[in-house]
């Protein structure tokens, strides 16, 4: 899957070392860990075979991360 952020909080440089505008040409797997990413990805098939299998009518998932 290809992740893609839409918004990325600024406090981001002090916890990953990245500006905003770096971070948001990356994906998922270019500074999270496998494992995170795993979690990211489970989470939102979830989030998809609840809106196939119940009609949820939710077009965003939110992922929060913490460190």
């Amino acid at each position: 899957m290809n992740f893609r952020l839409t918004y990325i909080s600024p406090s981001i440089e002090k916890m990953f070392g990245y500006t905003v505008s770096e971070i948001m040409q990356l994906n998922l797997q270019d500074y999270l860990t496998s494992e995170s990413v795993q979690k990211a990805v489970n989470v939102l098939g979830d989030q998809i075979s609840e809106f196939i299998n119940e009609g949820i009518k939710k077009n965003v998932v939110t992922l929060n991360w913490n460190r």
